[in-house]
C-alpha cells in the first residue's frame, strides 16, 4: 500500500482495466502458496514462540503517542482520524 497515493477525496490514480488485468494474472502464482503460508504463521511453533506479544500497542499506549491510521485501528482504538 502506498500512503502517499490517498488524499482527501480518494485516491490520486484509479487503477486502469490493464492494470487489474496484470494485478490478477499475477495473484494465481501466489494462490496455490497461501495455504502453506497460512500454515506456517498459525502453527510453527518457532515462529509464534519468537513473535507472539512483540509490538503490542495497547489502546491506551496508542492513546498517549497519537498514533492514526492501521496501527490505531489495530489497537482498538474506537474513533480514528
Amino acid at each position: 500500500m502506498d500512503f502517499a497515493a490517498v488524499r482527501i477525496g480518494g485516491v490520486r490514480y484509479d487503477l486502469d482495466d490493464e492494470l487489474i488485468s496484470w494485478m490478477r494474472r499475477e495473484l494465481e502464482h501466489f494462490v496455490p502458496q497461501l495455504d502453506e503460508v497460512i500454515e506456517i504463521y498459525q502453527n510453527d511453533t518457532g515462529l509464534l514462540e519468537r513473535t507472539r506479544g512483540i509490538g503490542v500497542l495497547t489502546t491506551d499506549e496508542a492513546l498517549a503517542c497519537g498514533v492514526v491510521g492501521p496501527v490505531a485501528r489495530g489497537s482498538n482504538v474506537a474513533c480514528d482520524l
